[in-house]
């Protein structure tokens, strides 16, 4: 059987957290700058895929006229 030792690195909370305006501002100016990073890659992604059936559909449409 094998004891299980305490962690010596357990950090308890004992007080509540202080609310920073600071800190606020900073986390929702960083969330906001996520969210936009998010979207624009979304849609750098959807532009690809957009463009790889439209590039396909093209070249197959005007091998077919000629």
């Amino acid at each position: 059987m094998v004891a299980e030792e305490p962690e010596d690195d357990v950090v308890w909370t004992t007080q509540r957290p202080v609310k920073d305006k600071k800190r606020t501002r900073k986390l929702a100016i960083g969330v906001s700058a996520l969210a936009v990073a998010t979207l624009l890659v979304l849609g750098w992604i959807a532009m690809q895929v957009v463009g790889f059936f439209n590039e396909s559909n093209t070249k197959a449409t005007a091998a077919r006229r000629w």
